[in-house]
């Protein structure tokens, strides 16, 4: 929790909560994935796959949805 809500207008201005969230979530797979944490790429691919409520969306659907999958295909290489 302890996320800021901010209006669904705003999610799409470049330099806007989302975006840095975005990147938050890049950085978090790259940590992930060098630190060979499987079970935490898999839970982090779970969130990301989970449809946020309506009106408590932080993040575009479409960067959510490439974190899933970047966080599926790591955790499949830690696995490796």
């Amino acid at each position: 929790q302890g996320l800021w809500h901010i209006p669904i207008e705003d999610i799409d201005r470049s330099g806007s909560f989302a975006t840095h969230l975005f990147r938050a979530l890049c950085l978090l797979l790259e940590v992930l994935r060098s630190a060979h944490e499987p079970s935490m790429l898999l839970h982090l691919h779970q969130q990301m796959l989970r449809t946020p409520d309506q009106g408590k969306k932080y993040i575009r659907d479409l960067d959510r949805t490439f974190v899933a999958k970047r966080a599926f295909s790591y955790c499949l290489e830690a696995i490796e």
